[in-house]
């Protein structure tokens, strides 16, 4: 068997141990089962210094950025994130590396006898995301790292990266509804959940705006004894915000200004307006919800375009309308499509379609329910001039990045540009 089909074979493993976080009425039981195999294999994670982040966006712009900056100061570091574009070895790094994905097939059949052990007992065994998390602590642990930047998943208080026991920075980046079903459906319910990764004696930072949640975030902070920090600026672009939470991050731990500029002021992620092409400019953006959109329309607004193509897919559990109300401002040509996914569905692209209408986009807004086509009609509708940005979803952004960069590419060199 090759390296690479020992490499599908374990994902598809993986993926067949997926099981959707949903509302429960012990939804602790997330932390402990994860807790419980970790306690299975040694407790990899113990004596990793970790950075903990979450929010509504920038989350994982702000961990790569973090951990970029951590490795140029010459620390060794781990990365986690979620969700991948291409390649499921993106969501763990150390130092400018992804995982091996032979690595990776150990780590997995390491595994399997703990994950059958677990299958007995009265957790049952790990689910797909939770597994991934110990599959990164136990990749730092083995590759000797000193910090480890984790980025939630979803939430905070109920996701699986939540067993830390002792982060040393926590963050909030923002608060926005989505996976309302599982995180509530208010704002401040969902900043509450986001605010249950501050541990006690952490350094807090949030570029949060609203000052009813920030005091919610500076009393949990006093009862948890973290220190309190706010750094977002009403002034700032969603962007600007995300690296004054990195700054101020970098400024606690002691790293210099030169470093910052020399490695998180560079650090790339793919799908996150990410140029692929110019003339006519080509930009992937996995944005998924509707503030994430809001900060993709920002920039395109910014680049100054004589016309802008937007090609979009959207999760069906995702707030479609938010996301298209804001996508209706900036497209003058809009193609609505689909993708395939084993582990997310898709929502009908006729319903996004009739949404339009409904909304009164007056633009031309077209049906093309193969994405490849979809992207194909929107780069033949394009003049040198304009700008085909491709949006709404990673499991899209990833099958159209693959027409650029390869995902073989991405496992063998272990990077994604």
């Amino acid at each position: 068997m090759s390296e690479l089909d020992s490499y599908y074979k374990t994902v598809a493993y993986l993926e067949s141990l997926n099981k959707a976080f949903v509302r429960v009425k012990n939804p602790e039981m997330y932390i402990e089962r994860t807790r419980y195999f970790l306690e299975l294999i040694g407790r990899p994670d113990k004596g990793l210094k970790f950075i903990h982040i979450t929010g509504t966006a920038g989350k994982g712009t702000v961990s790569a950025m973090i951990q970029s900056a951590l490795t140029g100061s010459g620390v060794r570091t781990g990365l986690f994130t979620s969700p991948y574009v291409q390649a499921l070895t993106e969501l763990i790094k150390v130092d400018n590396l992804y995982i091996d994905q032979k690595e990776l097939v150990g780590i997995v059949d390491y595994l399997r006898p703990f994950i059958a052990v677990a299958g007995k007992s009265a957790w049952g065994a790990p689910s797909y995301f939770e597994l991934i998390v110990i599959i990164s602590f136990e990749y730092f642990k083995r590759q000797k790292c000193e910090w480890a930047v984790v980025e939630v998943g979803m939430g905070g208080k109920y996701d699986a990266t939540n067993v830390i026991e002792n982060s040393i920075v926590t963050a909030v980046t923002n608060v926005h509804l989505d996976h309302e079903v599982v995180l509530g459906k208010t704002v401040e319910e969902i900043a509450k959940d986001k605010a249950g990764i501050i541990k006690n004696g952490s350094y807090f930072f949030t570029s949060e705006l609203r000052p009813h949640i920030l005091e919610m975030f500076e009393n949990i902070c006093k009862e948890n004894g973290a220190v309190f920090s706010s750094v977002g600026d009403p002034s700032n672009s969603f962007s600007e915000n995300n690296y004054a939470i990195v700054n101020a991050i970098a400024k606690n731990l002691g790293i210099s200004d030169n470093v910052m500029e020399n490695s998180a002021g560079t650090t790339k992620l793919p799908a996150r307006f990410e140029i692929v092409k110019n003339h006519p400019l080509v930009v992937i953006d996995g944005a998924h919800n509707p503030v994430k959109i809001e900060s993709v329309v920002q920039k395109v607004d910014g680049l100054k375009k004589n016309k802008v193509i937007i090609v979009l897919a959207i999760s069906d559990d995702k707030d479609y309308k938010g996301m298209l109300d804001r996508i209706m401002k900036v497209a003058d040509v809009l193609f609505v499509t689909g993708y395939k996914s084993n582990v997310r569905a898709c929502r009908d692209p006729e319903e996004l379609f009739m949404y339009t209408q409904n909304a009164g986009f007056k633009k031309k807004c077209s049906i093309e329910k193969d994405p490849f086509k979809a992207f194909s009609d929107a780069c033949a509708t394009a003049s040198e001039n304009d700008i085909v940005v491709v949006t709404g979803s990673f499991y899209l952004a990833g099958m159209i990045r693959g027409l650029f960069f390869t995902e073989e590419n991405v496992l063998t060199k272990r990077i994604s540009f």
